[in-house]
């Protein structure tokens, strides 16, 4: 997995992994819907006291089709991190 300089890591969902992103690529299939669930293992204090939250999930394409295949019905490729960034 790819770390940003900051410590926070960017993980990309879409149907093809951006170019020297593949390891932090989580495949979708074009046309079908998909959701993500944050597991946390061993969370710690600030988790609990709610001071760090995960980021938002980016939106990196185009609402008229996928900017990877050209298909509607998907936005693209989207990013999600871990709140640092």
């Amino acid at each position: 997995m790819k770390v940003n300089a900051d410590g926070s890591v960017d993980v990309w969902f879409g149907p093809k992994a951006p170019e020297g992103m593949e390891h932090n690529w989580v495949q979708t299939i074009p046309g079908k819907g998909w959701f993500m669930i944050l597991r946390l293992y061993g969370p710690l204090e600030p988790w609990f006291n709610q001071t760090w939250r995960p980021g938002n999930i980016e939106l990196l394409g185009n609402w008229d089709g996928c900017d990877q295949c050209g298909k509607r019905g998907h936005s693209g490729p989207s990013r999600a991190n871990n709140g640092k960034s």
